[in-house]
């Protein structure tokens, strides 16, 4: 017949040499103490921990002892769940053995996957935000680039169209870099192209319009 106080009482000293800090003893008859549980991976806002409550029954270890969850941090309720049945499953691989540290080690191997779950989902989360943020830039320039009638057009086409449309009292709003073709004088960049190589027809017509409201008509009495 198997000295069950004896095991048990050897089994306490032990776990109280190994988890030091972490363990805490409720009542002696029954033995019922605590032992919090941290995972080991992650940074400070990613780690997690659980405190788990044991009991000791009659037979231990013969019969698993009694186990609760008493406190948690950053974990779901299915987190926990899940740790329950792990504790249940590995007390009916090691009844006849001292299994608290071993029931322990599994919980403490289970936090150190929930945290790497952690890490994986908020890497996801930042990929995706960026990505959202990508598009909505993408979507605003595409926005305001339909907001200007362009095509691509040459220079020298531009120059064209500049004095066709500036003939009479408007031909000195035609700017000076658009100089004629086959002038001396060096091409520079027309201030209405844009970035991307295409013509604001739009923008020209507006500082026409404004040129053309600034000044009187000479043939008005």
């Amino acid at each position: 017949m198997s000295d069950y106080a004896e095991e048990q009482r050897n089994e306490l000293e032990a776990l109280e040499s190994i988890y030091a800090d972490s363990f805490t003893v409720f009542t002696t008859s029954p033995s019922s103490f605590s032992i919090t549980v941290k995972s080991e991976a992650g940074e400070d806002e990613e780690n997690v921990q659980v405190t788990l409550k044991f009991t000791y029954v009659t037979s231990y270890p013969d019969e698993a002892p009694l186990y609760e969850i008493v406190s948690q941090e950053n974990l779901e309720d299915s987190d926990a769940s899940e740790l329950l049945a792990l504790l249940g499953e590995q007390a009916q691989e090691n009844l006849g053995m001292v299994m608290i540290f071993t029931l322990v080690s599994a919980i403490q191997e289970k936090l150190n996957e929930i945290v790497d779950h952690i890490k994986t989902r908020r890497e996801e989360e930042k990929v995706q935000k960026e990505k959202e943020a990508e598009e909505a830039e993408k979507d605003s320039i595409e926005a305001s680039s339909a907001g200007h009638m362009t095509c691509r057009i040459s220079p020298r086409a531009i120059h064209h169209v500049c004095v066709v449309i500036c003939r009479g009292r408007l031909r000195n709003v035609v700017p000076q870099s658009l100089s004629a073709p086959g002038s001396k004088k060096k091409q520079m960049e027309p201030p209405f192209l844009l970035w991307d190589g295409r013509f604001d027809f739009m923008g020209l017509l507006l500082q026409l319009k404004t040129f053309s409201a600034g000044k009187p008509n000479s043939r008005q009495t």
